[in-house]
């Protein structure tokens, strides 16, 4: 294991973790294993990394309150016991002696969500925004995101479940407007059994009614709708946000097309744009589908025309280039391909392979906009890749910005950077 920081770097990075401070410029990782005396299991923090944490106040429960000791069995934080089996086993939620209840952590809660509300002053613009950021708002496995009048929160950590109900009420009567409220699972979570999720479901209302399941929202002036119950993530991404405005006015009179499309987004902001024509591919129909009511639902405001291909993107964009078709504006953003540190080079590979194909299909003088997802690919990697991958397929490539989360997914801790996107033109 790497040497530890000093203890006023640990502290920085601790602190930006709960975001009191800018973000640290140090390259520490935020995993950290620890065993404890007496206990076989190791322990996994998010978190600054001490190579001195030697133990916590107490084996528990899920959602039981641990101290964290040094070697010297001196107080180091306090934290959250997760699920036994977990992949993070203890959840850091402060380095300073606080009595950690369920007023604290909904405190903490309202407060991310009041700073979001600042971002997004006008609802008839936006309404659909990352209300609460798990980690990097010191509220480790909690995520939450508004769409109009519904709140989807996801859990990936067990340790709130018996917070839940607080957090739901606070965070509900904090943001006006809230009319349903809906619990989304991790797929380690939804494995547990019934009694360690205290009786919880994924795809759970739990203020209101679920009604059709859909709710429909505004994003930048554009309308959408997803259905949360049943969608990626939360029901869409809002953490491409201002990357989509970048597309947006990369594409006037523009022929665009929209590799892992999924519902459309990138394409919708490209027709308003004023591309020529967008075709989105994705290799799910219902998604293919959903992506064809959004664009109904903004006919009055661009009548740009829109095709859909369905099917795998290898193959599809294969076909593409035999068939000699070629585009003005080419937007590669597939999903996570690295869970962990081993796809580390299935990953690369696969974006490396995609990025060959995706350039041959862009004009000369063309644009190519190209993200990944995957939090286990350093940026460099991952901007490395796709430029070796240009290079090989005999394109001449440069650079214009890259970019990452949008603003209401700010990070505070090196990892929590997942989100790269780069923009670039080719000769």
């Amino acid at each position: 294991m790497a040497s530890h920081p000093s203890r006023a770097n640990a502290l920085s990075l601790a602190l930006s973790l709960l975001s009191l401070s800018p973000p640290p410029h140090s390259h520490t990782p935020y995993h950290s294993e620890f065993t404890t005396p007496g206990l076989e299991k190791s322990y996994t923090l998010i978190g600054p990394q001490w190579d001195d944490i030697k133990r916590v106040s107490h084996e528990g429960k899920a959602g039981d309150v641990v101290i964290l000791f040094d070697r010297n069995d001196k107080f180091l934080g306090v934290g959250l016991l997760s699920e036994k089996n977990g992949r993070i086993r203890v959840r850091v939620l402060s380095l300073k002696r606080v009595k950690v209840d369920q007023e604290w952590l909904t405190t903490r809660g309202i407060r991310a969500a009041q700073k979001r509300h600042f971002l997004f002053p006008n609802p008839g613009r936006t309404n659909a925004y990352r209300v609460v950021n798990g980690e990097n708002d010191g509220l480790g496995g909690f995520v939450c995101d508004k769409y109009n009048d519904t709140l989807v929160i996801k859990l990936y950590s067990a340790s709130w479940f018996r917070y839940l109900e607080s957090m739901v009420d606070g965070l509900s009567s904090s943001i006006p407007g809230t009319n349903r409220v809906v619990l989304l699972l991790s797929r380690g979570l939804q494995g547990l059994s019934v009694e360690e999720r205290n009786g919880y479901e994924n795809a759970q209302t739990l203020r209101g009614d679920k009604g059709s399941g859909w709710v429909r929202f505004i994003e930048n002036g554009i309308a959408f709708q997803c259905d949360p119950y049943n969608g990626q993530k939360t029901g869409f991404f809002l953490d491409q946000r201002e990357n989509r405005e970048r597309v947006e006015e990369l594409s006037e009179a523009k022929r665009v097309l929209n590799v892992f499309s999924y519902t459309g987004a990138f394409s919708l902001y490209a027709a308003r744009g004023g591309a020529r024509e967008v075709y989105s591919l994705d290799i799910n129909r219902h998604a293919m589908a959903e992506a064809e009511r959004n664009f109904a639902l903004n006919k009055d405001s661009f009548q740009t025309a829109h095709h859909t291909i369905v099917g795998d993107a290898f193959q599809k964009m294969q076909e593409l280039i035999n068939s000699n078709q070629r585009f003005d504006v080419v937007i590669v953003d597939p999903p996570s391909m690295a869970s962990n540190k081993k796809h580390i080079d299935r990953a690369i590979n696969a974006y490396s392979k995609l990025a060959q194909l995706a350039v041959r299909l862009v004009s000369p003088k063309g644009c190519l906009v190209f993200a990944s997802c995957s939090a286990k690919i350093a940026p460099e990697e991952f901007f490395s890749s796709i430029e070796r991958a240009a290079f090989t397929a005999g394109r001449r490539m440069r650079v214009i910005q890259r970019t990452g989360h949008a603003k209401d997914h700010a990070f505070t801790f090196r990892e929590g950077q997942y989100l790269k996107c780069m923009f670039a033109r080719l000769d």
